[in-house]
């Protein structure tokens, strides 16, 4: 490491890249009042010796500079003899008054201090920490003396030197000075300086890399650059990285020859251990199969020489234990390193170290190191999901059969690259010849192809997938097979209702509805067979037997899916509350994506009931716990479209439409309807009938071939005959409301059999218009369909308007206030109002239900458990709800109610009931 350098950067008058430290020095020499000692720090080649004879060029017009290098084996006065030569020398002192220590010293001082009473001194010693002890003890006894004087003692350090040179900082007041690589910046100004050129494109930084920041090694490297021609851009940057390894290996191997064998095999050591971080000193003698005592020798060689940190076993130089492992063969190299490995490995070091030393193998043949690397990917993950899908890739180059491996694998990079997710599943289905541990990557493969958009492609494979299982697992199946059938064919059904082409095949195979079975995959199996026959529009009771059985109690929530779907299923079918509860049930204990599809599930189940700002608050929830917006975020698009499709009832439409915007809305899926009805509102607001008709239509004709009938699922045909009526095109509403009224017929339900007879009554004109939403009324008084039933309370009031019948219509219109006010439907109650107005109604009364009613569901439950004396806990447990949420609710009651206290509630809520009763 002692080698200089001789080019163009050797000539130069300052130290390289130390424009800053020297500055400072040479203050220090005009300031007699600052300390007189300072000491410069550095490792080797970092510019100590270069910076002393800058320092002595700056001054030495001015002050009488002193210079001595001390050498390599020490001899008594060696460094205070070469000191003082310029005044004159100490020869003759030597000899008179070697034999009186302090007597020498007193002559010593004269001609010294003469110098500095005719304008200073500065003592530079070089290498301070190898002087002999009588040089240092001058030092010490002039240090003494010169306090107030224009004296200045700098000296130079290795950052590992101690002993009594390292004493006289604490002896006396000093100053450190730290030698710290070069940063980038002064790296660039010494290229320009080297090269005469503006570096660019990388050709700095990998400057300052193989060098390290080290001004003798940069020195070194650019004496080489420059005599080869080497321009400073950024298609030479290899050229840089090249001369920069024979750099290093030079400087290696000329240090190895001058040292015991064993320094060599502790530093290749060290150097394969620095890949996992620090190393543990007690791994050493197992890993070099050295005594401990040569381990130690080692250590503490290579520490003083710098090549290893101080306290540390990090070789110093990032480049350097590169540079020491190419003194040897390849092969040497990987056997350290599996040994490392696994030495690593049995003593407990964590996965995620030991991964960097099994990534450098050629070949991973053991099943341990698979282990390993697994067991390092998932501790990385969450930080650094690309190092873990390079440990998990290396598994399976030789184990690609490991469906656990693929399975981690996909589910690290699904949210990121769905494609190659995609990709991943579909090698390992074509690969894995055992149908059961296909069948465990059926939902991923699902879940990616959707992510990825490449529904159709995947609905083949998980086709083909459900046809091998039954084939080689029909006649042998047991419950485990049920349960892996199940998540194929709910992976299946999913892919197939998110593209139209395969929807109409999902709906057209679909089996009779049927009850019996209690084995997890037959629940499994009705809860889809409940939603794909609830899309279908056949018979709501089948449909909601066959999707209790999903909905049993003590059905395992570990794969919630069928849940979610039976739920929903039975919603429509006019079963809200035992969807309800089923959702409440499963959100006790489902967590991350399925609970925030489950929170968007019962938005919906909310919305139907009328309970919007609970709806809202769900929707909020699960999108805030969903992956961003922007882009493919399949589970962010649910509970957006939902909440979209809460707020223009709840009469903001611009942020509806804004949520539509964000989320791209699919162009078919589960939520393409929903996302129709939504902006298809807004348009109707904004007096664009035209464009709602076009998008009403388009998804009616859609959903048909799609063979999705269900009238209550996306009533887009009852929403396009209102537009109709409204542009007195009565006929063509006619048509709609005919097909409602078949459509009903199939489904079965007080909804979809008042839904029929709401668009008829205002597809026809006259006494008969009247009679058919009169009838709507009164069927839609039966349904848990109260935004439905405030509808059409509203209609029939507007139509017996228009017929000068403005009792009956007030009678109505305030009924619609009244179900649109307790249920947060503010968009209808607004409309109501206005038409109550124009009718002569008068508005105190309603203001007043207003406040008292204004109680969400949720609200309403929770005040009257209270009220009844239940706690808190209690009532959380009963709603399957939070503490925190019935808090909330509880603050939000009292605040509505305009009272304070808990003992309050009861006589509350009889007034309220008694006064929206009158």
């Amino acid at each position: 490491m002692s080698t200089r350098g001789t080019g163009v950067l050797a000539q130069l008058p300052d130290p390289m890249g130390r424009a800053a430290e020297l500055a400072y020095l040479s203050a220090a020499v005009r300031d007699p009042g600052g300390p007189p000692l300072v000491l410069v720090r550095g490792g080797a080649g970092t510019g100590k010796t270069s910076l002393l004879q800058a320092l002595r060029r700056e001054v030495g017009d001015d002050r009488t500079v002193l210079y001595a290098a001390a050498p390599a084996e020490a001899e008594p006065y060696g460094v205070l003899r070469e000191l003082m030569v310029p005044l004159g020398g100490i020869d003759d002192v030597l000899r008179r008054s070697r034999a009186d220590r302090f007597a020498l010293l007193a002559d010593v001082m004269c001609p010294l201090m003469l110098a500095v009473n005719r304008g200073g001194v500065v003592v530079l010693v070089d290498d301070v920490a190898s002087a002999d002890e009588e040089s240092l003890r001058w030092l010490d006894f002039v240090l003494r003396r010169a306090a107030g004087r224009p004296l200045l003692v700098v000296a130079t350090l290795r950052q590992c030197d101690a002993g009594r040179a390292v004493g006289l900082a604490a002896e006396h007041e000093s100053v450190s000075l730290r030698l710290d690589p070069l940063p980038e910046a002064d790296v660039r100004r010494v290229v320009v300086r080297a090269l005469g050129a503006v570096p660019d494109g990388g050709f700095t930084a990998a400057c300052a890399r193989m060098s390290a920041g080290n001004p003798r090694l940069l020195r070194r490297l650019l004496d080489e650059l420059a005599a080869r021609g080497v321009r400073p851009d950024a298609a030479a940057v290899p050229r840089v990285v090249a001369a920069g390894e024979r750099l290093l290996a030079l400087v290696v191997r000329d240090y190895l020859a001058d040292r015991p064998p064993h320094v060599g095999v502790v530093l290749r050591a060290l150097a394969v251990l620095g890949a996992a971080g620090p190393a543990d000193p007690a791994v050493l003698p197992v890993l070099c199969d050295l005594p401990d005592a040569l381990i130690a020798e080692s250590l503490e060689t290579l520490r003083r020489d710098e090549i290893v940190r101080p306290d540390s076993t990090l070789v110093a130089h990032p480049e350097f234990g590169g540079a020491a492992l190419a003194q040897v063969l390849d092969g040497e190299v990987v056997r350290l390193r599996r040994h490392a490995a696994a030495v690593l490995s049995d003593q407990g070091v964590p996965a995620a170290r030991v991964a960097h030393l099994l990534m450098a193998l050629p070949e991973l043949p053991e099943q341990w190191m698979h282990r390993v690397l697994c067991q390092a990917a998932a501790a990385v993950r969450g930080e650094d999901p690309d190092a873990a899908v390079r440990y998990l890739s290396r598994v399976l180059d030789w184990a690609p059969d490991d469906a656990e491996t693929v399975v981690r694998l996909a589910e690290t990079v699904v949210g990121t690259d769905p494609a190659a997710a995609m990709a991943f599943l579909g090698r390992a289905i074509d690969r894995i010849p055992d149908v059961r541990v296909r069948a465990r990557l059926a939902h991923l493969f699902g879940a990616s192809a959707l992510a990825a958009r490449r529904a159709p492609e995947a609905f083949g494979v998980l086709d083909r997938m459900l046809a091998e299982f039954d084939a080689k697992r029909g006649g042998r199946a047991d419950e485990g097979d049920h349960e892996l059938r199940g998540r194929i064919q709910v992976a299946l059904t999913t892919v197939g209702l998110s593209e139209e082409s395969t929807t109409a095949d999902v709906l057209a195979r679909l089996p009779e509805p049927r009850l019996g079975g209690d084995s997890h995959g037959s629940r499994v199996q009705g809860g889809l067979t409940a939603y794909t026959t609830m899309l279908g529009g056949r018979d709501a009771a089948a449909v909601a037997a066959q999707a209790r059985l999903a909905l049993v109690q003590g059905l395992p929530s570990r794969y919630p899916p069928p849940i979610i779907a039976a739920a929903t299923a039975l919603s429509y079918a006019g079963e809200p509350q035992e969807a309800l509860t089923a959702l409440n049930r499963l959100l006790k204990t489902a967590g991350g994506p399925i609970s925030r599809t489950a929170l968007a599930a019962r938005a919906t189940v909310l919305e139907g009931l009328g309970e919007l700002p609970d709806a809202a608050a769900d929707a909020q929830s699960a999108m805030h716990g969903a992956a961003e917006l922007e882009g493919m975020a399949a589970e962010a698009v649910v509970p957006s479209v939902r909440l979209a499709s809460i707020l223009v009832k709840m009469g903001q439409p611009d942020r509806a439409e804004s949520l539509l915007v964000r989320t791209r809305w699919p162009h078919f899926g589960w939520m393409y309807p929903q996302a129709v009805l939504v902006s298809a509102e807004v348009l109707r607001l904004r007096g664009d009938h035209a464009s709602a008709l076009a998008i009403l239509f388009d998804c009616g004709n859609r959903l048909a071939e799609a063979g999705v009938r269900n009238p209550v699922f996306v009533p887009w045909w009852l929403e396009a005959a209102c537009l109709l009526a409204e542009l007195d095109r009565h006929e063509e509403a006619a048509a709609l409301a005919e097909y409602g009224e078949r459509t009903a017929r199939e489904w079965r339900t007080a909804e979809s059999a008042g839904l029929a007879l709401l668009a008829a009554g205002v597809a026809t004109r006259g006494r008969r218009s009247l009679d058919k939403l009169a009838e709507a009324v009164e069927r839609l008084s039966t349904a848990p369909a109260p935004l439905s039933q405030a509808r059409a309370e509203f209609l029939f009031g507007r139509a017996l308007l228009a017929h000068d019948d403005t009792k009956g219509a007030r009678a109505h219109l305030r009924g619609a206030i009244a179900l649109a006010t307790q249920s947060g439907y503010l968009a209808l109650g607004s409309a109501a109002r206005d038409l109550l107005v124009s009718a002569g109604g008068r508005m105190h009364t309603m203001l007043d239900a207003r406040r008292l009613g204004a109680l969400s569901g949720s609200e309403l439950r929770v005040a009257e458990l209270a009220a009844a004396g239940e706690s808190n806990r209690a009532i959380a447990d009963r709603l399957f709800v939070s503490l925190r949420t019935v808090e909330t609710h509880l603050s939000s009651v009292y605040r509505k109610l305009r009272i304070g206290l808990r003992d309050e509630l009861p006589a509350a809520l009889r007034a309220r009931s008694e006064e929206l009763g009158a």
